[in-house]
């Protein structure tokens, strides 16, 4: 009884804490959850890693966790949110939601990208409970087949201590006899049980038992050709890579495949793939076992992918500067800018660059010493990513065709190639001159648009991010005047849009003066809730945001934004 009553309480102080300390995070300051989609590697991690530890800390508060969850759905339906930010996104929901997010995952299981449907039933296995089983049972994905493969599994496991599990189950704590006669009837199994009976045998890692599972790659259930797969990856080693890489560039679950090569410890396995990767001819196939190879973290494959990124008639050098990032240093970047040079397509080059930028880490030094009259224009551009004090005079003097020295003409060219690298520029140092492009008639329409767009991102950005001194009215004062010089509709709709990521009450009273253009609407109202969900932006003034939100609710037909407004409304 004591120790029931101690349970009690102890239940009760650990409840009280954890709301307490929920409220104090919620009190902090947090970057907007949007951007975890932001193209910006670094600024994407240290997004993650601070929503990671708010949504961890926000205990018992449904509250909290719920608006969470909103805002991390919102960004996962953004069409050009990356896949990456999508899957971490879900991941989260599964630590943060319950119930709540159980029908709002499901829909990911029957999405295009394999990736995020992994996450989707993997997320409802974490989650757990009637309604996410339920939702499992009623996709007809196969990862949720799979899924409930798992969670049957495991609830069979955990049964109270005493109680046998029924077979195969069992398997994984049977004694060898027990094993032995259940494999005896292995073939008058449903598919079914021997995908069950394949996740068991992969937990007791017993290699006699490997031939069922290279059969199971033959099936036509899917269930069972996925649990083979895992019983390799298991079970197998060097001998088993031929099998497993013919899976991974012709099978089924070729990504299935590729996190199982990632993951086998064996000996000589990693100089085995080498040998596989320095032999393979097919560009499609050197990038598969190129890419297994990086997610073992074998640094000494790197000479090799850039070697092939760097020949003669290779179609997917960014592909392979993708897989070289992970392994390469600044060291590297020389052979990364060779490469990048050899990319002709703009999108691929512009991926490229934002490669080399986070390898530089904000040092242009190292772009600079491959700097050469060959390649002086197209380097504006790659130098205007990494965005340090080196190179900004430069640039923006080249923009407004005040020549660098007698020998460099202010080409049109180079001014061009200037422009762009503004544009690309990671902070507000260049949001004035930006400002001025869009005001001069003298610049074509395409760099004035160009350059509005450009000027719009970094003059919004957060405090710690901008590196220039400046408030957030101030902020607003310049998104008005960037409205004003808008030539286009898209524009102004990024203007208002950027300015619902200024948290300050003068960012509500600018976008509000648009509410009724017929064009503008829909982009003021997602603006009006952006800003409406912090707090203590709303409470600041309770009038405006109540007048604003009442707008809101009379004249959207989305449920879910009115659905948000009115909470807003009543939470001041």
């Amino acid at each position: 009884m004591k120790t029931i009553r101690f349970l009690i309480l102890f239940a009760v102080i650990a409840t009280s804490v954890s709301v307490l300390f929920a409220t104090e995070i919620a009190k902090q300051t947090l970057p907007p959850v949007s951007q975890l989609a932001s193209e910006n590697l670094q600024e994407r991690e240290k997004t993650q890693q601070d929503w990671q530890n708010y949504c961890l800390s926000i205990g018992l508060n449904s509250q909290l966790r719920q608006s969470a969850c909103e805002e991390m759905l919102n960004v996962i339906k953004i069409e050009d949110t990356p896949v990456e930010a999508k899957v971490w996104l879900i991941r989260q929901l599964g630590i943060v939601g319950n119930d709540f997010v159980v029908s709002e995952i499901a829909t990911f299981l029957n999405h295009d990208n394999i990736r995020i449907r992994d996450e989707a039933a993997r997320t409802l296995v974490n989650i757990r409970g009637d309604k996410a089983v339920e939702a499992l049972k009623n996709s007809d994905s196969q990862l949720a087949k799979d899924a409930l493969i798992q969670i049957s599994a495991d609830r069979d496991v955990l049964k109270k201590a005493g109680n046998e599990t029924a077979l195969p189950q069992q398997l994984p704590y049977a004694e060898e006899n027990v094993v032995t006669a259940w494999m005896e009837k292995y073939d008058q199994l449903s598919d079914f049980e021997k995908a069950q009976t394949l996740a068991a045998l992969t937990i007791r890692k017993d290699k006699q038992y490997l031939a069922y599972a290279v059969r199971a790659l033959k099936s036509d259930d899917e269930s069972l050709r996925r649990a083979g797969i895992l019983a390799i990856g298991a079970l197998g080693g060097v001998r088993e890579i031929p099998l497993l890489l013919d899976q991974a560039f012709n099978g089924t679950n070729k990504e299935q495949v590729k996190n199982v090569l990632s993951q086998i410890v064996d000996k000589g396995f990693d100089e085995a793939l080498l040998e596989h990767l320095k032999t393979e001819k097919d560009a499609g196939r050197f990038e598969v076992i190129a890419d297994i190879l990086s997610r073992r973290y074998n640094n000494f494959i790197l000479p090799v992918i850039l070697e092939r990124a760097k020949a003669a008639n290779t179609q997917n050098r960014l592909a392979l500067l993708r897989i070289a990032e992970n392994l390469a240093a600044k060291e590297n970047v020389h052979d990364f800018i060779d490469v990048w040079e050899l990319i002709t397509d703009r999108g691929q080059r512009d991926q490229a660059e934002q490669i080399i930028a986070r390898l530089v880490n904000g040092d242009s030094e190292p772009v600079l010493k491959k700097r050469s009259e060959k390649n002086y224009a197209d380097m504006f551009s790659l130098l205007g990513r990494i965005g340090d004090e080196k190179s900004i005079k430069e640039i923006t003097d080249r923009v407004f065709r005040r020549p660098l020295d007698a020998g460099m003409s202010a080409a049109p060219e180079l001014t061009a190639a200037a422009l762009r690298a503004m544009c690309n520029w990671p902070d507000g140092r260049v949001a004035n001159d930006l400002l001025l492009v869009t005001e001069r008639k003298d610049f074509s329409d395409a760099d004035r648009i160009a350059a509005l767009r450009g000027f719009a991102r970094v003059v919004s950005l957060p405090n710690d991010r901008i590196k220039i001194k400046i408030n957030d009215k101030e902020k607003i004062a310049l998104l008005a005047k960037g409205f004003d010089n808008a030539i286009r509709i898209d524009e102004k709709r990024l203007v208002i849009q950027r300015a619902g990521q200024v948290r300050h009450v003068d960012s509500l009273k600018f976008i509000l003066q648009y509410f009724d253009n017929a064009e503008l609407q829909d982009t003021v109202i997602r603006s009006i809730l952006d800003l409406a969900h912090h707090t203590d932006l709303r409470r600041s003034d309770k009038e405006a945001f109540s007048t604003a939100l009442d707008k809101v609710i009379a004249v959207t037909k989305d449920q879910g934004l009115i659905d948000r407004a009115k909470r807003y409304k009543d939470n001041f």
